[in-house]
């Protein structure tokens, strides 16, 4: 199968699962990488248009496409999408694939936790797809890219001011990151959190 046959198959959404064509991109990574990237690239840049054609989902094949090569280069693409307002983001993948944004974002990072952390911490982007992002953290020391002490360490920067101090969703991430680690090591902050949220 050809690239552009390849990308026909996986524009838009017609009731099956596009196995073939996945494989098929899949076993073309080298020529179809730049197609994918352009694809994201575009959907960013014109996300409300896209965001209203209901069966165009090739921006979807292409975030666990790009995720799935370890493509760096995807690594601003994806901070870029998972930024998005979240109505257009919703209607962009829904809220499935918004869930999976912290294990896209580990798999293209290249060990730069910069554009993570940024979308942690901005309290400008919308807190539902920034709370996902803490499966970053667990995916990145359960492959032995941060050990478990660095992670705790950054935690506590997150409760000690670097997370927004008011009510929000996103203390729920922190909150269950917290139970994910088994972090007994910050009750105390996990019951101010409760207290104040």
């Amino acid at each position: 199968m050809e690239t552009q046959e390849i990308i026909s198959k996986l524009e838009t959404f017609d009731g099956t699962f596009p196995k073939e064509a996945l494989e098929a991109a899949i076993k073309k990574r080298e020529g179809i990488t730049p197609v994918l990237l352009d694809s994201l690239d575009n959907v960013i840049r014109n996300a409300e248009r896209f965001s209203k054609y209901g069966d165009y989902i090739l921006h979807t094949h292409s975030l666990y496409l790009l995720a799935q090569f370890r493509e760096i280069q995807a690594y601003p693409l994806i901070y870029k999408f998972f930024s998005l307002p979240f109505s257009t983001l919703e209607r962009l993948i829904g809220d499935a694939h918004i869930e999976q944004a912290g294990r896209m974002l580990a798999s293209v990072c290249d060990d730069d936790l910069s554009l993570i952390k940024e979308l942690i911490e901005n309290p400008d982007i919308d807190e539902y797809p920034r709370t996902f992002i803490f499966d970053a953290l667990i995916v990145l020391m359960v492959n032995g890219v941060l050990s478990r002490e660095e992670v705790i360490e950054y935690l506590i920067e997150l409760f000690d001011g670097k997370l927004e101090q008011k009510k929000a969703f996103i203390w729920n991430g922190l909150i269950s990151t917290c139970l994910d680690l088994n972090a007994f090591e910050l009750m105390d902050r996990i019951k101010i959190a409760f207290s104040n949220n």
